[in-house]
């Protein structure tokens, strides 16, 4: 079940309830879903019998269900402050989850009362709640760190943000994202025919001049209805990725009569290590190499269209987690805009592809799942790399195009679901790893350096197994600890699977290592 609109009930979900009325929010908000799907009292009974979250008897508090667990330790373990950034955290009074639409000054939303006021109509699990005005706020925080950046460069030239259509193809979010984003000019991006056929009428309507840029693969239609969408008032302009792709576009141009606005993907030397790096540098997958940009641009002097070639456009990856990555990908794809204008091209834009990463797991970090740079440092170094190399070449500043997909639009979902079951006897799971824990005992008369030589003598499988034990007894509820205890467990874990393999570690002491390593997991 999925529970969003663009114009349902979002506006009222964002403002402030009246006084009294916290508990009324969530049924207001969703009272038309219940009516236009004509729930009746016999319904809602069926569905409270055949779905797992509907119970006869009063749930207890989440924030009491473990003695001594305090809300705030939830956050901490789950590091809910770093990844839920602006728009979630935990209600210290009633450990539920809150939302804030609007950012961290905005109302807030309980998400679980939301949630049971969304059961108590009838409506099952999964729910797939979208807080579109998320989207807006992340908008606008794109576009205010870049007017901060282009203020404290004196930059000349402007920015202009595009959404990658190929992150998230819900029409709702695409409505919002050009609802809240036409005060910035904010454009969109396509990888395909049919993401283009379905943004146009998207674009319908809107400001004369918003971006459109067309990538992806393109045949004679692709091409044609690029340049029908230049009739219409868009700026849409059309990436060349392989240069066969030249010849498709200046037969369809000479047909309908139409100037295109032509960009250049460029395939850059630089290479990344985030998500999907494997493919950046060389070895990727798009993108012209420099004879082909020289050849291109020959054949458009050729034509009589080199005014027609406007944008130099690179991708070098997604989820880049290291801001030096940025500044390198900048400067060598700046000093190629530079070249570009002063081959003769009339070029306008540069466009920096995706990349900005979300710290999902909240460490701040450059590991895969996070990023050790913050918004504000993304736009100082595309705009300061850009400025540096126009200043050296005196050319004029192009204006800028980033390709924001995951950074906009992945804190506005959350999908909600039942438990459907948990593990058997736990408790007694448990109470045997503590017994095999427990029967692994450090003698409090020796240090722990000899004790470690002693079982190092005494064979591999006493030595993994007092390792462990030191590893579990030096856990403290804090992330970096407990990361590092993860990684010794699965380290040490998969050093009784080799052993074993070696033959020098017996399936009995290969299967407490398993079991020592699942609790100290856990």
């Amino acid at each position: 079940m999925e529970v969003a609109s663009p114009r349902l009930g979002f506006n009222s979900l964002c403002l402030q309830p009246p006084a009294g009325a916290e508990e009324d929010l969530s049924s207001s908000v969703f009272s038309d879903l219940s009516d236009s799907t004509g729930c009746e009292e016999e319904h809602t009974q069926k569905a409270r019998r055949f779905s797992g979250a509907f119970r006869s008897s009063p749930r207890a508090s989440p924030a009491a269900a473990v003695p001594g667990w305090s809300p705030s330790d939830s956050a901490a373990l789950y590091g809910v402050p770093g990844w839920g950034a602006d728009y979630f955290s935990i209600d210290e009074s009633s450990g539920t989850l809150l939302v804030k639409p609007d950012g961290e000054n905005g109302p807030a939303v309980d998400l679980y009362q939301l949630t049971q006021s969304l059961q108590a109509q009838g409506v099952r699990a999964p729910m797939l709640f979208r807080f579109l005005p998320i989207v807006g706020h992340r908008i606008e925080k794109l576009n205010a760190a870049f007017r901060a950046a282009l203020d404290r460069f004196e930059y000349q030239g402007a920015y202009r943000g595009v959404f990658p259509v190929k992150a998230n193809h819900d029409k709702a979010l695409i409505q919002a994202i050009m609802d809240y984003g036409e005060p910035y000019g904010f454009g969109l991006e396509v990888g395909s025919k049919a993401e283009l056929v379905m943004v146009m009428s998207q674009l319908a309507g809107r400001p004369a001049g918003t971006n459109l840029v067309c990538n992806g693969y393109k045949d004679s239609e692709y091409m044609e209805l690029v340049l029908h969408c230049r009739e219409l008032g868009m700026n849409a302009m059309v990436v060349m990725e392989q240069y066969s792709e030249l010849d498709l576009l200046l037969a369809a141009a000479a047909r309908l009569g139409v100037r295109p606005a032509i960009g250049i993907r460029a395939k850059l030397t630089t290479r990344h290590n985030g998500h999907w790096g494997s493919t950046s540098g060389d070895k990727a997958k798009f993108g012209l190499r420099a004879r082909e940009i020289v050849a291109v641009v020959n054949r458009l002097a050729e034509e009589g269209m080199l005014d027609c070639l406007n944008l130099l456009h690179f991708h070098v990856g997604s989820q880049i987690t290291n801001i030096r990555m940025v500044k390198e990908v900048m400067r060598e794809a700046s000093f190629l805009y530079a070249e570009l204008v002063q081959m003769g091209a009339a070029m306008s834009y540069i466009d920096c592809g995706g990349g900005l990463a979300v710290d999902y797991d909240g460490s701040f970090t450059d590991s895969a799942a996070s990023m050790a740079y913050t918004l504000q440092h993304y736009a100082n170094d595309v705009v300061s790399a850009v400025q540096e190399v126009c200043i050296q070449r005196s050319i004029a500043p192009p204006t800028i195009i980033t390709e924001s997909g995951r950074a906009l639009a992945s804190h506005h979902s959350v999908l909600v679901f039942d438990v459907l079951t948990t593990p058997e006897c736990l408790e007694e799971k448990r109470e045997e790893q503590e017994e095999v824990v427990e029967s692994i005992e450090f003698r409090d008369d020796k240090p722990l350096t000899k004790q470690l030589r002693a079982a190092a003598r005494s064979g591999k499988g006493t030595f993994l197994l007092m390792t462990f034990k030191e590893v579990f007894e030096n856990i403290t509820a804090d992330a970096s600890a407990l990361r590092e205890a993860f990684n010794d467990a699965s380290y040490f874990k998969d050093e009784a699977v080799r052993a074993f393999k070696l033959g020098v570690l017996s399936l009995e002491e290969r299967a407490q290592a398993a079991q020592h390593a699942a609790l100290t997991c856990e």
